[in-house]
């Protein structure tokens, strides 16, 4: 696909919108030499961390697994030093095809009148890092005395 851009328009400038959560450059390697930007949703403050292998292949999954007592494996992702200065701050989850085609067509409603605080649906398959992570964090928005929490139920 890369190809066919250039083939079409060889000066202009390509953006990659990466849409995972996590701030690992995965597709850096791959990238680098096609691409003029790269779009995260989260950028480590410390850009050494991109070099860095973490246990389960990103921050997330070391971060998570060593609390939950979770082994995994290093991963090197091979970032390439030069594509640093391509990296650019952007909130592009939106980007996830799974949520461009779900957005809604009409105004938001008005939520004058609302009987939950917060909004607290987790996911609870997927790996075992992941789970952990997200019953963590249900755990703890239903342990604040004093307000509504939502179920896990679908919307």
């Amino acid at each position: 696909m890369l190809d066919r851009l250039r083939a079409v328009n060889p000066e202009a400038p390509i953006t990659f919108v990466d849409s995972f959560a996590h701030n690992d450059l995965r597709l850096g390697r791959v990238l680098n030499d096609q691409i003029s930007f790269y779009v995260k949703k989260s950028l480590f403050r410390d850009s050494e961390n991109f070099f860095r292998s973490f246990r389960g292949d990103t921050n997330l999954t070391e971060f998570y697994g060593g609390l939950h007592g979770l082994s995994a494996q290093p991963v090197d992702w091979q970032v390439p030093p030069d594509l640093l200065p391509e990296l650019h701050l952007s909130p592009n989850f939106f980007t996830a095809p799974r949520f461009l085609a779900q957005f809604p067509f009409s105004p938001a409603l008005p939520c004058n009148d609302r009987f939950l605080d917060v909004q607290a649906r987790f996911e609870d398959t997927g790996t075992p890092w992941y789970r952990a992570m997200r019953k963590s964090a249900s755990d703890h928005v239903r342990a604040i005395p004093g307000i509504s929490v939502s179920n896990n139920e679908k919307v």
